[in-house]
C-alpha cells in the first residue's frame, strides 16, 4: 500500500489511464510487463518499512527508508513523502530514521527497539563533529549469525543518534523491561523526547521526533556501511529503490 492507496486500486487506476487500445489484448500484456513490476517493487518497499517498524518500534514508531512520513512543516521537516537526504539518511547510506509516530510528534513512552543477542558497545555525548547541535548516541553490536534468522550472516553494528533517557550530561541510559510485541529488546526513547537534556532529533513542538540509525557490518577488517533491508528484508529480493542524488533509480 502506498499513501493509503492499496495496489489493487492503483492497478486498476494505470490500467485505466493506458485505455482500451494499448497493446495486441486491449493494453493488459503491456501494462502487465510494464505495471506489475513497478507496483511489486514499491509492495516490497512498503513491507520491508513495516518490517523495520515492527523489529525497532513499539508499534507506533514508523522506520522511513526511502521517504519521511506525512509529518508537519517545521525545522525542515517537510511534509507530505519528502524524500530523505541522500547524504546522510538513506538505506542506501546505511541509515534511516525511526520516528515516534506516523505525524512525526514525540511520545513519552520507550519506543525504540532492537532484536535480542546484541551487546552495548558505548555511546557519546557532545557537539556534532565539526560543531553544531549537541547529540548523543549508543552503540550496539551482533556477532555473526546472531541475526540468521533474517538471513544476515554477518556481524552488525547499529548507531542509535538522538536517544533516551539519558543523564544531566546528555549520556545515554541503558534500558531494561518488556520486549515489543515480536520479541526486541528495549533500547530507548526517540528523541530523548521529554528529557531535561536535548539531544538533537525532535523539531520545534516535538515535530519530526525521531531516532537516527547508522547500521555498519565488517568487511575486510573494516566498518563498511550496510543497507538495513539489505540486512533484515534480503528474502524479499537483492533489488531496491535508491536515490542516485538526483531521482529514484531501482537496482
Amino acid at each position: 500500500m502506498i499513501n493509503d492507496v492499496t495496489d489493487d486500486e492503483l492497478d486498476a487506476a494505470l490500467r485505466a489511464l493506458a485505455g482500451p487500445g494499448w497493446g495486441p489484448n486491449g493494453g493488459s500484456e503491456f501494462l502487465d510487463d510494464l505495471v506489475s513490476p513497478f507496483i511489486q517493487s514499491w509492495s516490497k518497499e512498503s513491507e520491508c518499512a513495516t518490517r523495520l517498524s515492527q523489529i525497532f518500534g513499539d508499534g507506533t514508531s514508523v522506520a522511513a527508508t526511502l521517504f519521511n512520513p506525512p509529518i508537519q512543516q517545521s525545522n525542515g521537516f517537510v511534509s507530505p513523502m519528502s524524500p530523505r537526504l541522500f547524504d546522510e539518511s538513506v538505506s542506501r547510506s546505511g541509515t534511516i530514521h525511526l520516528y515516534a509516530s506516523f505525524n512525526g510528534l514525540g511520545r513519552l513512552v520507550v519506543n525504540v527497539f532492537a532484536p535480542p543477542g546484541f551487546v552495548f558497545q558505548g555511546g557519546y555525548a557532545g557537539p556534532k563533529r565539526g560543531g553544531g547541535e549537541f547529540q548523543n548516541a549508543t552503540v550496539i553490536y551482533y556477532e555473526r549469525g546472531k541475526l540468521a534468522k533474517y538471513g544476515w550472516s554477518g556481524d552488525l553494528r547499529i548507531n542509535f543518534t538522538h536517544i533516551g533517557p539519558t543523564d544531566g550530561a546528555g549520556n545515554y541510559i541503558e534500558q531494561s523491561g518488556a520486549a515489543n510485541e515480536i520479541g526486541s529488546r528495549p533500547i530507548g526513547v526517540a528523541g530523548n523526547y521529554g528529557g531535561r537534556v536535548s539531544v538533537g532529533g525532535t523539531g520545534g513542538g516535538g515535530v519530526g521526533t525521531h531516532v537516527h540509525m547508522i547500521f555498519s557490518s565488517t568487511f575486510r577488517g573494516q566498518q563498511v556501511r550496510v543497507d538495513p533491508r539489505r540486512v533484515f528484508c534480503g528474502d524479499m529480493g537483492g533489488s531496491w529503490w535508491e536515490w542516485d542524488g538526483t531521482q529514484l533509480v531501482y537496482r
